[in-house]
Formats: C-alpha cells, structure tokens, sequence
C-alpha cells in the first residue's frame, strides 16, 4: 500500500516517485461521443464501450497515461454514479496499460455557456470546443458562498480514490482564470475578476486534498 501525504511533497518525494515509473508519454482525453466533460460523465450519455474503443487506440500508438477532466455538477447530482463511472474508467485505462490523471477543476468554458446539468448541446460543425462548459462553472467560482459544496467534492473523490494505485496523480485546477470564450463573431472575454477568485479557490483546493490524504501527488 503506498503510504498517505498530507503536506507538499519534497524533492527527494517526487524524484522517488518518478522513478517508480517509465518514461510518462500521456494525452487529454474526451471521448468522440461526448461535446463535453458534463456529457461525458452523466448517466445517459457514458460510453465505456467507446473509451475502450479509443484507449485501446492510444495505448496501440504508445500512450501510457491519460488525463480526463470530471465535472463538479455530476458529483453534485449524481454522486455515486460518478464514482462508479469513474471506477469503470480506471479499470478500462488499467488494462490496456494507461495512467489515469483526473483534473477536478476548470476554468475554460470556451462554448461561452454556463454548465447546466441537462442534455448537453449539439456540437457546432468546425469550430474547435464550441460546447465546452468550465467546471464547476465561472459563476459558482466567483461566489466563495457556495465554496462549500466545492470542498465536499474534493475531499469525497479525493478520499474515495486516495489509494488507488490506477491514478497516476491529481491535477487540481485546469487553467485557473482562463477567462476567453469562443463565438462565431469572434474571441470574448467574461469578467476579469475571475483571475482573483480562482487564484484562492486555487490555493484551497490544495489544501481541501491535502486533507485528504492522498497516496497519489498533487498538481
């Protein structure tokens, strides 16, 4: 059993850990199927028969470590069906020898939408991430008041996986303060305060996963 951390990890931490690995050739992932990272996680709309599909496509090409974003909003709505997906996700990477990199936050709500728990948009035909939706969306990060739900998340997918030896390590935050949005007219940009929000939510999110002791590290 790896053993647990809950402070930042040392060098001689890290450099030990690495070492245990081969060299890490990894990938973002999002399933042909999905518009977004929300569509990809909910019940309905999980395609585990088409991430085989494609992890096994990544691991033929020499791939060995995969990063995927979840969604704040299917824990929210769907706690444990998440879960169960995300232990379908890792026993799908596992066997075809592929790491897995969850990423619990992000701030690139490029479809120029809010996250919204319901059937998800069709695609707009070229134009690159036309519905991708930030997690858990810019509005609850810039509301500290609803912070609360933000740090239940954390510490339950966090404490639920923390010994899971599948997961390669934790990604946080995706691109805090990434603030553009994506139209068919051009590039906009929402609030600038959004920068000084996820700058904290940042920080606490690091200590939310601390607390919660995992055995994998944090990024």
């Amino acid at each position: 059993m790896c053993s647990r951390h809950t402070q930042r990890w040392s060098i001689e931490q890290i450099q030990t850990w690495f070492d245990d690995y081969p060299w890490i050739c990894g990938f973002n992932f999002l399933p042909a199927s999905a518009v977004n990272f929300l569509e990809m996680w909910m019940a309905d709309t999980f395609d585990p028969i088409g991430i085989e599909r494609e992890l096994g496509w990544a691991a033929d090409t020499g791939f060995n470590a995969a990063r995927v974003n979840l969604h704040y909003l299917v824990w929210q709505h769907d706690r444990a069906g998440l879960l169960n997906r995300m232990s379908q996700f890792l026993e799908i990477a596992s066997a075809k020898g592929i790491h897995t990199v969850f990423v619990l936050f992000d701030d690139c709500g490029f479809g120029g939408q809010e996250p919204k728990y319901e059937v998800q948009l069709h695609p707009i035909p070229n134009l690159h991430n036309s519905r991708a939706v930030a997690s858990p969306g810019r509005a609850i990060v810039m509301k500290p008041e609803q912070w609360d739900g933000l740090e239940a998340y954390v510490k339950d997918i966090i404490g639920h996986f923390a010994q899971d030896p599948r997961l390669l390590f934790w990604d946080l935050y995706n691109e805090p303060g990434n603030r553009m949005i994506f139209e068919t007219g051009g590039v906009s940009e929402y609030d600038p305060a959004l920068e000084d929000y996820s700058a904290e939510l940042l920080l606490k999110t690091f200590a939310w996963a601390r607390s919660a002791a995992p055995s994998q590290p944090l990024t």
